[in-house]
C-alpha cells in the first residue's frame, strides 16, 4: 500500500472513530471490507431499489458486486480499471518496434523491453511492486491466489513461483526495469513522464498526469501481454455512505448523480475513471478519439478477464506484507522461493478464524 493510502486510511479510521465522519467517502475496493465489517458505512441497497436515476443493471457487475457484504450493496463504483500497459510511441519507432497489440506473449514483452533499454538510462519497462498488479501474471499463468479451501495463499504453486519469476527476472537478470538506487533517484512513473521509460504498466490512475505532459510525449496503451490465458485484475474506486452521515439524504443523491451515465461522463471526459456504469464506458466521453488514449477501448476488453481480491478485512495486512516481500525479491536481496514463503507464513497466520 502506497505512503498516500496510508495516510488516507489512517485519516479516515480517525474521522470514523470520532463520530464526525464526511457524509460520502472514496474507498478502494480491497480495502472495503475492514470497514464494513466495522459498520462504518450505510448499506445502499434500499436506495438503489428506490432510485429512479439508477439500477444495479447500469453496472458492470465485476465493479458492482465487488463493493457487496453479506448480501447489502455498500458502496457504489464509480470506475472499473485494469492495469495495461502504457507505451511511448517515439521510443517503440526509434528501436524499430511494433506498438503491442492484443494476444502478444511474454517473450514478446520481453524482447520489447530489452530493444528499448539503453544505457546508461533508458528502460523498457517499470511498474509499481506490489502484489495486485503481479497478480495478473499468476492468474494468465495458470496460478491461483488461494488454495482450494480457502485458507492459504497459494503463491507456493509452481505456476505462481513461475509468474513471480517472470516479473521479478525484469529487474535481476534481464535488467529492463531500474534497480533500487535508479528508482529512487526517478521512479518508473517519473521515467515514463520525461521520456526515458519504453513501458510502464499500471491502471488508468495516469491518464490524467499524462495528458497534463507538455514536452510532445506521443503515448498510448496496450493489453498485458499474457502467457496461457488473458486476466486482469480489478481496480476501482467506490462512493460509500458513511454510517454517522450528517446528511445521509444528499449524501445519497450525490453518490447516486456521480454514478449516473451523465455524473461518471463528467469523470470520464477528464480522464480520471474507466467507468463502471455501461452506458458511460461506452460513450466518447470515454473513447474519445480526440483524447489519448487513443486505445482506451483495451480497458473495456478487458473486463471479461477480470479478477477480483478476496472481501476479507485483514486483506490490506496481508497485501502490505506481501509487497514488501515481492519488493525485496524484485531487487535481489531475496529469492522469489524465500519471499514466498514469508507471505504464505504470515497470510496462514491473517487467514486463521
Amino acid at each position: 500500500m502506497a505512503d498516500n493510502e496510508v495516510d488516507y486510511h489512517a485519516k479516515l479510521s480517525t474521522e470514523l472513530a470520532g463520530g464526525q465522519p464526511p457524509d460520502v467517502v472514496l474507498l478502494d475496493y480491497d480495502a472495503a471490507a475492514r470497514y464494513f465489517a466495522a459498520g462504518a458505512f450505510q448499506s445502499l441497497s434500499t436506495d438503489m431499489a428506490q432510485s429512479t436515476v439508477i439500477r444495479p443493471t447500469d453496472f458492470y457487475t465485476q465493479a458492482y458486486n465487488a463493493y457487496q457484504w453479506q448480501g447489502q450493496q455498500m458502496c457504489l463504483p464509480i470506475s472499473i480499471s485494469s492495469v495495461v500497459v502504457y507505451y511511448n510511441k517515439k521510443l517503440f519507432d526509434a528501436a524499430g518496434q511494433a506498438y503491442p497489440k492484443a494476444g502478444w506473449t511474454w517473450d514478446q514483452f520481453i524482447a520489447t523491453a530489452q530493444a528499448l533499454t539503453k544505457a546508461p538510462d533508458q528502460f523498457g519497462v517499470g511498474m509499481d511492486r506490489e502484489l495486485n498488479n503481479v497478480l495478473p501474471f499468476i492468474w494468465q499463468n495458470g496460478g491461483e491466489l488461494f488454495t482450494p479451501d480457502g485458507k492459504q495463499l497459494a503463491l507456493k504453486s509452481p505456476a505462481a513461483t513461475a509468474a513471480i519469476q517472470f516479473w521479478v527476472d525484469w529487474q535481476v537478470k534481464d535488467h529492463v526495469s531500474p534497480n533500487a538506487v535508479q528508482e529512487q533517484s526517478a521512479d518508473s512513473g517519473g521515467r515514463f513522464q520525461d521520456g526515458t521509460m519504453g513501458m510502464f504498466i499500471d491502471s488508468s490512475d495516469s491518464v490524467p498526469d499524462l495528458r497534463s505532459v507538455t514536452t510532445g510525449l506521443d503515448w498510448d496503451v496496450a493489453p498485458l501481454p499474457q502467457s496461457k490465458q488473458p486476466a486482469a485484475i480489478l481496480k476501482s474506486i467506490g462512493q460509500c455512505l458513511t454510517a454517522k452521515a450528517a446528511r445521509s439524504d444528499l449524501g445519497w443523491k450525490l453518490i447516486e448523480f456521480s454514478n449516473s451515465a451523465d455524473g461518471q461522463k463528467l469523470l470520464a471526459s477528464a480522464g480520471l475513471i474507466v467507468p463502471s456504469n455501461i452506458s458511460a464506458a461506452q460513450s466518447p466521453a470515454f473513447l474519445d478519439p480526440n483524447a489519448k488514449p487513443a486505445h482506451a477501448q483495451v480497458w473495456l476488453d478487458a473486463i471479461p478477464w477480470i479478477h477480483t481480491v478476496p472481501p476479507l478485512p485483514n486483506w490490506p495486512d496481508i497485501e502490505e506484507t506481501a509487497n514488501t516481500e515481492l519488493e525485496s525479491a524484485f531487487y535481489g536481496n531475496k529469492t522469489v522461493a524465500a519471499a514466498v514463503q514469508t507471505i504464505s507464513d504470515r497470510a496462514k497466520i491473517a487467514l486463521q478464524p
